[in-house]
């Protein structure tokens, strides 16, 4: 799991890199300056929701997997317990 997380902050990070700093910069070299500035200010965001919503998904897939290992193992354990009843 710790994989997926490394790919993940991976992947936003270079996102930030090429998709927020790069292209803010190319804007203030350019002919819209202001847009540069804009994008500098406020592009940092997309990548960030887009980490968080990643991250939250994970943990949901993680609780979602650990709970159903969970009530498998809570099912043997009352199964067990009527077999042992009934004999």
């Amino acid at each position: 799991m710790q994989f997926v997380y490394f790919l993940v902050i991976f992947g936003a990070v270079v996102w930030l890199i090429f998709g927020w700093l790069v292209r803010g910069f190319i804007h203030l070299m350019g002919i819209n300056p202001e847009l540069g500035v804009a994008w500098l200010l406020l592009g940092w965001i997309p990548p960030v929701f887009a980490l968080v919503l990643s991250r939250i998904t994970l943990e949901f897939f993680v609780a979602t997997s650990q709970t159903s290992r969970d009530t498998a193992s809570a099912l043997a354990v009352l199964e067990r317990m009527e077999i042992k009843k009934d004999s």
